[in-house]
């Protein structure tokens, strides 16, 4: 669960949408299955054999003139972390937002939280450097008593929402719109930045290339049958990414979102989707208490 939680985090909630949009969408979404299933999963079963194997993180696993692609690996790390810090930053921002009813306050006009918040440099700074508190106060206290805890706990609340969620944004009048988008490929859309994209995010989404993978491998039992773990964590991820685009397209559609938004699409959409439901702003709460879990996990 703690593995999966790293899949399934910001990657497939925030990025995975945004990108599809960028991207044209069915035509990408081929692509990027082809790229889970012939390079993510060999490479997280390489992984997760070598941190179950040496039993140590990345720069431990990876000796004599190839600990240098274990030290990139920490330095791409960082750089990761450093702009979930800032997205994970605009979560709990909409979680006090939604605590003081502010998706029904702006009328019509939700999706201007996001719009606001982005002028805001100072304020921006403080929510990243709480959320790097928080998850260094679970990272001290290590895998088993800090990570995998809390994993097991909201990670299946998390997909509770999201199926809640899910099937009110499906009754919307721009679903055939959206499915349509997602699963009718176009592949005179396809650029060759959109071949990169989809490779990344393949590798990306997996938590693949700088470690975290490999540090969770390390912790792994000697009866674990990798193979099947490693299936096991992309299934789940690309299942949940795919359910995500059908989350948010019908909401895009409906609402006449620009699909190419940009890194800010999901908090354009969600507020507008909560505004319409009863008790929204219950869900709306639930929906991004979970959502800063996913993110936590996957700074974790």
């Amino acid at each position: 669960m703690a593995a999966v939680g790293a899949a399934f985090g910001l990657g497939t909630f925030w990025r995975f949408p945004y990108i599809v949009g960028a991207n044209g969408g069915g035509a990408f979404i081929v692509l990027y299955l082809f790229f889970v299933a012939a390079i993510a999963v060999p490479a997280l079963i390489c992984e997760l054999q070598l941190g179950r194997t040496t039993g140590k993180n990345i720069v431990g696993a990876l000796k004599g003139k190839y600990v240098w692609f274990g030290r990139l690996g920490i330095l791409a790390s960082f750089i990761i972390l450093s702009y979930y810090a800032v997205v994970s930053g605009w979560v709990i921002h909409f979680i006090v937002q939604g605590l003081f009813g502010r998706f029904t306050s702006l009328g019509s006009r939700p999706e201007l939280i996001i719009d606001q918040l982005s002028s805001k440099g100072f304020l921006q700074m403080a929510l990243a450097s709480v959320h790097l508190i928080v998850t260094a106060s679970i990272v001290a206290k290590g895998v088993r008593n800090g990570i995998e805890k809390w994993s097991r706990i909201f990670m299946p609340i998390l997909f509770i929402v999201l199926a809640f969620i899910l099937v009110n944004s499906l009754f919307l009048p721009g679903t055939m719109d959206a499915f349509r988008f997602l699963f009718y490929p176009d592949f005179t859309k396809l650029t060759q930045t959109s071949v990169i994209e989809a490779l990344g995010h393949a590798l990306y989404t997996a938590s693949l290339g700088f470690g975290g993978m490999i540090a969770y491998g390390s912790y792994l039992r000697k009866e674990v049958h990798i193979p099947s773990e490693s299936i096991f964590v992309v299934s789940m991820d690309t299942i949940f990414s795919l359910l995500v685009g059908l989350l948010i397209f019908p909401i895009v559609f409906t609402a006449d979102v620009d699909a190419g938004s940009g890194a800010v699409l999901l908090f354009k959409t969600m507020p507008v989707l909560f505004k319409q439901l009863a008790l929204g702003y219950v869900i709306a709460l639930a929906f991004f208490i979970c959502l800063y879990f996913a993110a936590l996990s996957a700074s974790i």
